[in-house]
Formats: C-alpha cells, sequence, structure tokens
C-alpha cells in the first residue's frame, strides 16, 4: 500500500486522530517540513522558451481530443474527456481555450477561441467536452485545419500551445504517401508548440516524434487511459508553473490527507484539489478546523461537481490537515494543484542531443514578485534529480552543484548543475528535479531526445582530396538510417560548406532545413 507519493500509508484512524475512522486505505501528501521523509512527484513537459516565458500572462491553448474507434479500446471509459474536462477547470481567468474532437472528420466544439472570464465560462467548456461515439478513422490533417482557424482568433499576446492527444497514427479511407507531410507542413506553418499526449505505445510514432520536435513540442506517454489525467497535469505544469501532487489511486472508501506546512503556506497562492473517480464513489473535503469544505466557503474560488469528477480551488490556502473523504467504492485519483511563488527552472535546453556525449544539467530557483517579475534566487537550495531512460530503468543524481566544479560554469550565480554521463541509449530521457529551499520543496522536469549523431560518407567524388581545393562539387550524396527516427537523407541544397581561405582541411555542416532538426551536425573532411 502506497500513499499518493508512494509512502506507507495507515491502515485505519483511531478516534484519537481527529475522531475519525475509515475502513479503507489512508493516502498523505505532505509539504513542508515533512518533505524530508518522502518523495513528492510533480512531472511537467519540457515546454520551450516560447511557451513558457512570462509565467503570469494569460495562455491561449487548443486541446485536440483522438475520438477514433481504436479508442473502444484504448479507453472504454472515456476518461480522455475527464482528464481535458479537469485540465480545462484548472485554468485561469483571461486564458482562451478552443476545442477540436477529430475522428473520421473534424469538429470544432468552439466556434472560435473562448476566454474564460468565471466559473460559468468553464462550465460551458467543460459541457462541449462530453463523451460521443467514437468513429472509425484518425483523420489529423483535418483537426490541424481545424486548429489553423481556431488560431486565427486567437490574441496575438500571451503563450499559445496546442495539446494533441492520440491513440495511433494517422489514417484516413483514401491514405496516400504524402499525407503525414502535408500534416507536419500544416503545424509548422502555425508557429505554435504541439504538446502531444501519446495514449498507448502504439501512438509513439515516428510521426508524433517529428510532429512534436518540428514545432518546438514535446511528447508525453500515456501507459494507459488511467495515466491520461497525469499527462494533462504536466501539460498544466509547465504551461502555468504548477506544483502538482499525487500519483496512482486510492481505493474508496479510504482518506487522502494533504499537511500544508506553515513554512510553505506563504508562498502558496491557490491550491486545487482534484479527483477523478467512478459513478459509485462519492468524496468530502475536510479543512484543517475538521469542517467540510462547501462552494460558499470564504476562499473558494471554483468548484464544480460531476459524477466522475470533483474539483476544488481555493485562494490562500491556510496551513494544516486537508483531507479528502472517500466514500463509496472503486479506484479513485486524487491530485493537489498548487500554485506558488517559488518554482524551480531548468536551464539546459531540451532539443536533440548526441547520444554517448555527457549532458550538463543546470537548475535554478526562482520566485515570483508581487508584479509579476521572476527573480532568480542566489544562496543556499539544494537539488537531486530522478532519470528515466529510453528503456524505462531508472537512475539518480543526488546532488548538484554551485561551485564550479562536476560541469557547473560559475561559482555561486545560482545556476545548479551536475553532469549526467550514462547517454549511449537512443530515446528519450526523462528527469525529474526536486529541490529545496530550506524546507520548502520546488519540482520540475524535462525531456531530452538523444540520438546517434551519423557519420557522413561522401560517395562523390571518390577523391576526398577535390574538397581541400576552392571548387567544391556540387552533388555529395550521403543518408544515415536510425530506425527510431527513420531515414535522414541530406538533399545537395540542404548543405553548407564552410571553409577558410589557407584552410585545407574543410568543415562540412548540414542538417534538414524543411525542419531545422539536425542542424549543427559537422564532421570534418
Amino acid at each position: 500500500m502506497h500513499t499518493m507519493s508512494e509512502l506507507p500509508i495507515n491502515q485505519t484512524r483511531t478516534n484519537t486522530q481527529r475522531n475519525r475512522s475509515y475502513r479503507g486505505q489512508a493516502a498523505v501528501l505532505r509539504v513542508g517540513l515533512l518533505f524530508l521523509f518522502f518523495t513528492t512527484l510533480a512531472i511537467s513537459p519540457a515546454i520551450p522558451k516560447s511557451a513558457s516565458a512570462n509565467a503570469g500572462s494569460d495562455l491561449s491553448v487548443i486541446l485536440i481530443i483522438d475520438n477514433s474507434g481504436s479508442m473502444t479500446g484504448n479507453d472504454p471509459d472515456g476518461l480522455r474527456f475527464t482528464a481535458a474536462q479537469l485540465f480545462v477547470s484548472l485554468l485561469d481567468t483571461g486564458d482562451q481555450v478552443g476545442l477540436i474532437r477529430f475522428s473520421t472528420t473534424s469538429t470544432m466544439l468552439t466556434d472560435g477561441m473562448r476566454i474564460i472570464q468565471g466559473p460559468q465560462d468553464k462550465k460551458t467548456l467543460v459541457d462541449l467536452l462530453a463523451r460521443v461515439d467514437e468513429e472509425k478513422y484518425t483523420d489529423v490533417k483535418a483537426a490541424f485545419e481545424d486548429v489553423a482557424r481556431l488560431a486565427r482568433t486567437a490574441a496575438p499576446e500571451g503563450k499559445k500551445v496546442i495539446v494533441f492527444m492520440t491513440d495511433g497514427v494517422p489514417e484516413i479511407p483514401a491514405q496516400h504517401e504524402k499525407y503525414e507531410n502535408e500534416i507536419l507542413e500544416l503545424a509548422r506553418g502555425l508557429q505554435i508548440p504541439v504538446l502531444s499526449i501519446a495514449l498507448t505505445q502504439n501512438a509513439q510514432s515516428p510521426f508524433l516524434n517529428r510532429l512534436s520536435g518540428e514545432t518546438d513540442g514535446q511528447v508525453i506517454f500515456a501507459k494507459s487511459s488511467l495515466d491520461l489525467l497525469d499527462a494533462y497535469l504536466q501539460v498544466l505544469e509547465g504551461v502555468k508553473d504548477r506544483t502538482i501532487l499525487g500519483k496512482g489511486t486510492v481505493r474508496a472508501p479510504g482518506a487522502a490527507d494533504l499537511v500544508l506546512d506553515a513554512g510553505m503556506a506563504p508562498y502558496v497562492e491557490q491550491m486545487s484539489f482534484v479527483v477523478s473517480k467512478p459513478d459509485l464513489a462519492r468524496i468530502s473535503l475536510l479543512l484543517p478546523d475538521e469542517r467540510i469544505l462547501s462552494p460558499i466557503e470564504t476562499g473558494v474560488v471554483y468548484h464544480l461537481e460531476d459524477p466522475r469528477f470533483v474539483v476544488f480551488t481555493v485562494d490562500k490556502p491556510v496551513a494544516g490537515n486537508w483531507n479528502i473523504q472517500l466514500s463509496g467504492s472503486g479506484d479513485v485519483q486524487a491530485r493537489a494543484i498548487l500554485k506558488s511563488r517559488l518554482r524551480a527552472r531548468v536551464e539546459t535546453a531540451p532539443h536533440l542531443r548526441e547520444a554517448g556525449q555527457p549532458i550538463d544539467l543546470e537548475v535554478s530557483l526562482i520566485e515570483e514578485q508581487v508584479d509579476g517579475n521572476l527573480i532568480k534566487i542566489i544562496g543556499t537550495a539544494s537539488f537531486s534529480t530522478l532519470i528515466t531512460r529510453p528503456d524505462g530503468s531508472q537512475e539518480s543524481l543526488d546532488q548538484f552543484y554551485d561551485d564550479g566544479t562536476n560541469g557547473d560554469r560559475l561559482a555561486g550565480d545560482g545556476t545548479y548543475t551536475r553532469q549526467y554521463v550514462n547517454t549511449s541509449l537512443p530515446g528519450v530521457y526523462t528527469f525529474h528535479l526536486q529541490g529545496y529551499k530550506g524546507v520548502i520543496p520546488v519540482s520540475t522536469s524535462v525531456q531530452m531526445t538523444l540520438v546517434p549523431f551519423p557519420d557522413l560518407v561522401i560517395s562523390q567524388p571518390e577523391r576526398s582530396s577535390y574538397l581541400t581545393c576552392s571548387l567544391f562539387p556540387k552533388v555529395v550524396d550521403f543518408e544515415h538510417k536510425n530506425d527510431d527516427f527513420g531515414t535522414l537523407k541530406a538533399e545537395p541544397d540542404a548543405l553548407e560548406l564552410r571553409h577558410g581561405i589557407h584552410s585545407e582541411s574543410q568543415d562540412l555542416q548540414w542538417g534538414d532545413r524543411g525542419s531545422n532538426r539536425l542542424q549543427g551536425w559537422r564532421t570534418r573532411c
């Protein structure tokens, strides 16, 4: 048995423990001083700077939800809609939302970008995300054509992201070889990061890697439909600078506790509780003074209840023990979302890197000021990271440095560094970073894709000495085969030959100019 943060949990609670007893499990989330005794899971996607800068600004987000026939097996309970509903419920006033559902055809659920001006606007958007019957095909191109229409109605300022949830690859009745490239061209033209949620292993395709890679986005993996809530919350944490607490499921009847320490409370501006549940499960949220939290309680700024979920958002939550009581039956997912002024920021750029080469992970501590500006905190802090490798195995680094050693570039500048060297395996690496400023926790994560950089072989001309003269051949053919990322072939106009007047050897720099994914790979010949 585990807590929502994978701790041993109490089977029952006695009358001396706040005079309440539970026959089921009790799960505990603790924030603040008690963080020394457990690990909080807080996962966020590696959101590019274009999508994560100006943390206080409004967000324009377009949600695309796959409703193809394969969802009947991969998501029989429609949790993709529940997770999207909870995501919308956690957005802020001033954010803009566009909704698209697609299968054999694409449907814009909103006639333009909708501005959230209050709770009723969220309720309207949530209602639009009701489940409907699945259809056979997966016309991703039609969905992105609708995205283009919605994007034209978005506010020009603020952050913009596309959240694309799918369980497979593009498929239409009259499939043709250029279909996927047409989708990619559409997506690149939008100039908006695509954060893809890949449901099941089948969705982790070369196409999805290219879609997110070529738009400066990210692929987030959901092993099963039960992981969709956490996948959407990963997106939320990245684009809205939230900290997500909780993991796994809790069986009803039971309980889940959140202890908000007095040292942490001043930094927490808002706390939301979200519960995804079956129809037979019921919940009550108790305040630290043991009263049941009601929608009319002072500080409650948002409340939404549905047979499948419950959301409470509270401004300036008080320190103490918040308790979620579960009755009825079924497996329940309970999460707490903190909007805190203290955050961790990864400074290492999350782009393609060469497999087999060390990675210098850099992270710093930042604090949001009253005016919305972010300042870097220089002083004593501690960081560690849990690394998930492409094969699913995990490793940890228990200390980062700000003393000019272990890859750290400058001592005492507030940037903490740790070098990771076990990078020979190609694929996606996820780095979950957790830090402390005193007893106050911060956490974030970043993903990096490592690929084997190719050795370039000059096939024309046969005499390499031709490359040392001032007249370069017009054709240099080579290609590199990689099972994970497809065939990378450079055409003559994608090559750039750089040379010095008196140099006898030349730098050959090349890349796929259509995607810019491979620019900067270089060999000498």
